[in-house]
């Protein structure tokens, strides 16, 4: 006779299942942790992608000096050197030397300039006789109420006596070349100024720009730099 035995499921302790309920917990809670990081991840390098489009850092500068001036521009900028191409027009040129960018000068005239150069638009500065604070921005004098029509047919280089906050300049109504000019309300064009050295002179800016994204902010850092010697 045979007596065949049941076998019974082997039970689990209290001890084990509550083991493995804290390893299935834990096994969750990596999970988790693992899935947050990598989601906070991408979201980081979204932010910094979009941050880095949205922000434009300075452009490296350096100074050139001349007999007469010290000045700060970018660093892609160069001294063409002293211009005299008519009696009444001496400066020094400055210009871009950065591919695209090459039709950008600066020209500072020193004593010898002439009181009715045509410009496009003007910008305040204030003089103080050592330093030069810039101000606002006119906008194109073309634009100005009362600004005559330009018709190139008839008018082959259009010019209009106009003024901005009470200062007296001339208008280039052609728009011959997109040029700027600092003007203060005791010098109009000219800036009379006095150097460390004693020496006084007379200066006066013109910032052309004829880049399709023209860059005013520079003209304006540049003369807020400007530095009799």
């Amino acid at each position: 006779m045979y007596i065949i035995y049941k076998k019974n499921k082997p039970k689990i302790s209290n001890k084990a299942a509550a083991f493995l309920l804290l390893i299935l917990a834990i096994s969750l809670v990596i999970g988790a942790w693992y899935i947050f990081l990598k989601n906070n991840k991408s979201t980081t390098a979204t932010f910094v992608k979009s941050s880095d489009t949205q922000f434009v850092p300075k452009d490296a500068k350096k100074t050139i000096k001349t007999e007469y001036f010290a000045i700060s521009v970018p660093s892609t900028f160069e001294n063409n050197g002293k211009k005299n191409p008519l009696a009444t027009q001496v400066y020094y040129e400055l210009q871009d030397k950065k591919k695209n960018d090459d039709a950008r000068y600066l020209r500072i005239f020193v004593d010898v300039f002439p009181k009715d150069y045509a410009v496009d638009e003007v910008m305040m500065v204030y003089n103080d006789g050592k330093r030069l604070t810039p101000g606002q921005l006119s906008g194109d004098c073309s634009d100005f109420t009362g600004a005559p029509k330009y018709n190139p047919a008839n008018d082959a280089n259009k010019v209009w006596n106009t003024s901005w906050q009470g200062i007296p300049f001339v208008c280039d109504i052609g728009n011959v070349f997109v040029q700027t000019a600092a003007i203060s309300k005791d010098g109009g064009y000219g800036q009379a100024m006095e150097g460390s050295s004693g020496q006084k002179h007379t200066f006066f800016f013109v910032y052309v720009d004829q880049n399709n994204r023209p860059n005013p902010q520079i003209f304006a850092d540049a003369i807020n730099s400007f530095q009799p010697l």
